[in-house]
């Protein structure tokens, strides 16, 4: 209802505001159709007619052009300025440089081999040798030289010799053979058998009469002088313990 009587409010307002601006047009109007009239008819009561301005002057008199009839007064509205946005354009963002990224390379694994293991080798069944009868150089040989004291005769320790015995294929007693005794002066051969005190084939080389040290080389003959073993050295012994050197032969083949 408040707005009704507001819009018949309006529509009123504007209503007078018209017949005002009407009433002031008219009272213009008026008042230069009252001015043209008085200036025209006191020319005429002056002399019958115009009176013409002399030539070469200029009439002080403005001429009053006069409104022409029924005109319509039109109402330009004030056009209201409005405030056009300027449109401000979008600055384009041009991309940076951008930096290239270098792929990181990837730690690709080295295989490590295996190390393969080697077998050992198994030692196959190597055959032994089967040891063949080798014919020695010698028939006989000497199973070593072992030293006591003397105990084949009553000297004792008043004496230095070598002696010993002699046996066959069977481990037997064999006299008859003959033992080659050299060094330190002394060149002697013994008859195996001669000296029963060491054996059924004992043998015996004197020396001297007291303990010293020497070297001496042993070996076995036939009574023809071959030799049938190798020579055997023997140092003798310094002391009453070790002064009768013993030395065996036996055969071998």
């Amino acid at each position: 209802m408040a707005a009704k009587a507001s819009g018949s409010a309006r529509k009123r307002t504007r209503t007078y505001n018209l017949i005002t601006a009407v009433i002031l047009a008219l009272t213009i109007v008026v008042c230069l159709l009252a001015l043209y009239l008085g200036v025209a008819f006191g020319s005429v009561r002056a002399g019958g007619e115009a009176t013409q301005p002399p030539a070469g002057e200029l009439s002080a008199t403005p001429t009053v052009v006069p409104p022409t009839p029924n005109a319509t007064w039109t109402i330009t509205p004030t056009p209201t300025s409005t405030s056009t946005p300027t449109i401000t354009p979008t600055p384009t963002i041009t991309p940076t440089d951008l930096p290239t990224l270098t792929p990181v390379p990837t730690d690709t694994p080295t295989a490590t081999p295996t190390p393969t293991e080697t077998p050992t080798q198994v030692p196959t069944n190597t055959p032994v040798a089967t040891a063949t009868n080798t014919r020695a150089p010698f028939d006989y040989v000497a199973r070593g030289v072992t030293y006591r004291d003397n105990f084949a005769n009553s000297a004792g320790c008043d004496w230095l010799g070598i002696a010993g015995q002699v046996f066959d294929l069977n481990g037997q007693p064999q006299p008859g053979l003959y033992v080659h005794v050299t060094g330190g002066g002394v060149d002697q051969r013994v008859r195996a058998g001669d000296y029963q005190a060491y054996g059924r084939s004992g043998w015996e080389v004197y020396l001297d009469n007291h303990p010293k040290p020497g070297t001496f080389l042993v070996r076995l003959e036939t009574a023809g002088g071959e030799p049938l073993s190798d020579n055997v050295t023997v140092q003798t012994g310094t002391t009453c313990e070790t002064n009768l050197a013993l030395v065996d032969f036996e055969q071998v083949q």
